[in-house]
């Protein structure tokens, strides 16, 4: 929904190689789903990574607190517009805050979307869980995947399980 986003997303897919096949919308995740819901367009995948803190505080820049902060894209909206666009058998994956998790898996469920694999994620293995990268499904079911992710064993020494995971986006990994 923001201007400057909206036009570095546009660059960046002209540079793609799959440049022919990606297409970039100006517009609410309201709008987007409203006007792709009556085209009955349905999707196998959705992945978002949301504006996820709740908490009432301000940065003082009004750009990256739309981006941080849920008030721009409350939980339930992007649940609900993931349940209207997803295809029968599609996922709908999010990373949001581990303090979020059992709120949005309530929330999800109320969309009859089904956890299909949690990850907790950890900065070291004596640090808190931070995030959790959640996997939806239409389908129940009780024998979902849970499993927790590692990022660093020290400062800058990456577990395998990451560097599997991110080596393809990251230069230095």
């Amino acid at each position: 929904i923001d201007e400057e986003a909206y036009e570095q997303c546009v660059e960046n897919f002209e540079k793609s190689k799959w440049n022919d096949r990606l297409f970039c919308y100006h517009v609410s995740i309201d709008e987007f789903t409203e006007e792709l819901f009556e085209e009955e367009e349905e999707y196998d995948l959705i992945v978002s990574n949301p504006p996820f803190y709740s908490e009432n505080y301000s940065s003082g820049n009004e750009k990256r607190d739309q981006a941080r902060f849920q008030e721009a894209l409350p939980f339930d909206e992007l649940i609900e517009s993931a349940q209207a666009l997803l295809s029968e058998n599609g996922i709908f994956s999010v990373i949001i805050p581990y303090k979020e998790e059992e709120k949005f898996i309530a929330l999800a469920k109320e969309c009859d979307l089904f956890p299909m694999k949690i990850t907790r994620v950890k900065g070291t293995p004596t640090s808190e869980i931070k995030r959790s990268l959640l996997a939806f499904r239409r389908n129940l079911s009780e024998d979902f995947l849970e499993d927790e992710l590692i990022i660093e064993n020290t400062r800058h020494d990456y577990t395998d399980e990451y560097v599997a995971l991110t080596k393809d986006f990251y230069l230095k990994m």
